[in-house]
């Protein structure tokens, strides 16, 4: 999908944060790039700043998807990244905007 329909998407669902999911807490939406190389880098700088707007900026031309990261204190702590994919939560949640 494109940013922009990405975007208005994680607007619509932005209640999902702070929602409990499998044992954890939404944190937060983000947008990354579905181009496997792009996306590894995305991650990385994601990682490292923990703020997904600096992180998806060289990428917003890019095609894109939408993902919640859950417990985002213990991709410090413990060097855990979880996150899932919005369509894999749609069993979950009433999921808006996603077809």
């Amino acid at each position: 999908m494109n940013f922009l329909k990405a975007v208005e998407i994680a607007e619509k669902n932005k209640n999902l944060v702070g929602q409990k999911y499998r044992g954890g807490i939404i944190d937060d939406i983000i947008i990354y790039p579905t181009n496997p190389d792009m996306q590894e880098e995305f991650f990385r700088r994601y990682t490292i700043s923990l703020n997904a707007q600096t992180s998806i900026a060289p990428y917003m031309a890019s095609d894109v998807e939408i993902c919640v990261v859950i417990d985002k204190h213990r991709i410090r702590s413990n060097n855990i990244f979880a996150h899932i994919s919005l369509y894999d939560l749609k069993e979950a949640f009433d999921i808006i905007g996603l077809e």
